[in-house]
């Protein structure tokens, strides 16, 4: 025989719960009928309510129908040895003698209280008056007093309570999730997050650039120290530079020999070994050709050379072979990356005697001191030099020669760059490049150039050392770059472009010769100059 799914849930409530049900009602009606005291001498245990009037029924026992119970029972004797309304013998027990039904009892009060969520739902679903359907959906208003929780409608699914009652009731037991039939409107989704950009390719895994050695405060003894290898692995800036080219060039004139000492120090002594290794292999590359069996290192520093180290290389006390070697520091390994080869001063070579173009120096008296003093008072209070006394004076780094360098070098040292009159003075200055170079770049001397460029550069080796690294580079300047060299154009206002119109060998790129032109010592103050960069392009 098939059964449907109301017909079981139907037989399941009626095989378990009718019986509870039938008890409680029966002890409920014939307590309030009586008026009197419930006729109880025990305690009652609370999760059995009808244990004074029937005696516990086995759960799982299989129970009779019941026939229909009339609505208003009358009270029954409790004297009398059964109750004629419960036709079923197995759910009533003899009565106790009446003595002790007249036994009044003190807690009373607790078992006549509101009956407990659960047998309202029951009593509610069991109202045969009600359609089935409606009994299972309707709502059961909350009761005040919670006696029993509803697990069996949890697992029945009877929707017995409200969920703000649940909510209030099961507040300090998380396990319990009450289960209703009714759909609890959800709360608006918040408005959604705008489209994410499509997201860029992936880059191209690069290599890591090598750190930076950190910068510190340099004060060079009188003398070499082992600890002078150290500025050959920490970067200076622009305050220290020069003192910290004056000591690297110390340490090279001796890395080859060092002192006793130096290279078994606990500190320093690897990288005086490190260094000795690096000079003696560059070296040995330079002069593969000839046997020598001593190493010379001369200082030709100075401005009247255009190189750092004359190298002699000696055989039996006659020198074989001298090469020129120009050091530079940082991290370069090209000449290409350097920002600097040589350095004209802008009275000289390029203009002024001889030519048709007047020096920067006096171009820029004539139009624009005036006006890069006139944005400082306390400059303005100052007599300017002749013409020929500022034109004289300018390219030197004295100064103190004159009291107006001095002033102007006073008032522009340690100003921040920010600050709107070292602004003003700064676009003057920037402004008379450009003005220049506009003017007469085109014409620039540029056989005196090229002269200046074969006799300083044409026997020079530059000697590249590259700080991250840790090593030593070799570079030079090919020698077709150094002849005919024609104009190609102005670059940012400040630089003037030449190359070669000769056509380059087929496995030698062309290099580009660029001519900053710029104020070495403070913008507007000392020593105008043409800084020259070599480019491979």
């Amino acid at each position: 025989m098939n059964f449907s799914d109301e017909s079981l849930s139907l037989i399941l409530v009626f095989v378990c719960i009718v019986p509870c049900v039938f008890a409680m009602w029966v002890f409920e009606h014939t307590v309030i009928a009586s008026n009197d005291a419930v006729p109880l001498v025990t305690p009652i245990a609370p999760v059995v309510p009808a244990v004074p009037l029937v005696a516990p029924v086995a759960p799982v026992a299989p129970v009779a129908p019941v026939a229909p119970i009339a609505p208003v029972v009358p009270a029954v004797p409790l004297v009398t040895p059964a109750i004629p309304a419960i036709p079923t013998v197995p759910l009533v027990t003899p009565i106790a003698p009446v003595a002790p039904l007249v036994t009044p009892v003190v807690s009373v009060v607790p078992l006549v209280a509101p009956a407990s969520r659960f047998a309202v739902a029951v009593r509610s679903f069991c109202d045969k008056s009600v359609p089935i359907a409606d009994r299972v959906a309707a709502p059961v208003a909350p009761v005040s007093t919670r006696v029993l929780r509803p697990r069996v409608a949890k697992i029945l699914r009877f929707d017995i309570v409200d969920d703000e009652s649940v909510a209030e009731d099961d507040a300090s037991d998380e396990s319990y999730e009450p289960v209703t039939s009714k759909k609890v409107a959800k709360a608006p989704k918040k408005a959604s997050k705008p489209p994410k950009k499509a997201s860029k390719p992936p880059k191209k895994a690069e290599p890591k650039k090598a750190s930076k050695p950190p910068k510190v405060d340099f004060v060079p003894a009188a003398e070499l120290d082992v600890t002078d290898i150290m500025t050959f692995y920490i970067s200076s800036d622009r305050d220290n530079n020069i003192a910290f080219n004056k000591v690297r060039e110390r340490v090279l004139m001796n890395a080859l020999s060092p002192p006793a000492g130096f290279r078994t120090h606990p500190l320093y002594g690897a990288k005086w070994v490190e260094m000795h290794t690096s000079l003696n292999t560059f070296l040995r590359e330079r002069v593969e050709d000839i046997e020598y069996d001593t190493i010379e290192v001369q200082s030709a520093a100075g401005r009247k050379h255009c190189h750092d180290f004359d190298i002699l290389f000696i055989s039996r006390a006659k020198v074989m072979k001298t090469i020129r070697l120009e050091f530079k520091s940082g991290r370069s390994t090209s000449i290409s990356s350097l920002p600097q080869v040589l350095s004209i001063p802008s009275d000289s070579e390029l203009a002024g005697v001889g030519t048709s173009v007047p020096t920067y120096a006096s171009f820029y008296y004539d139009n624009f001191l005036a006006r890069y003093i006139a944005t400082d008072s306390t400059l303005a209070t100052i007599g300017l030099p002749t013409k020929s006394e500022y034109e004289r004076l300018v390219h030197n780094d004295d100064y103190d020669d004159h009291p107006l360098f001095r002033a102007m070098y006073d008032r522009d040292k340690d100003v921040d760059r920010k600050d709107p009159i070292k602004v003003a003075k700064d676009a003057i200055v920037n402004e008379s490049v450009t003005a220049y170079l506009t003017a007469y770049g085109s014409q620039l001397n540029l056989a005196r150039f090229e002269r200046k460029l074969i006799d300083t550069q044409s026997h020079k080796h530059y000697m590249i050392w590259h700080m991250a690294n840790r090593q030593l580079y070799h570079d030079r300047l090919p020698s077709a770059s150094k002849r005919n060299l024609v104009f190609r154009g102005i670059r940012n206002g400040n630089t003037v472009v030449v190359s070669s119109s000769d056509a380059p060998a087929a496995d030698v790129a062309v290099v580009e010769y660029r001519l900053l032109l710029r104020w070495r010592n403070h913008k507007g103050v000392k020593m105008p100059m043409f800084q020259v960069a070599a480019k491979r392009c």
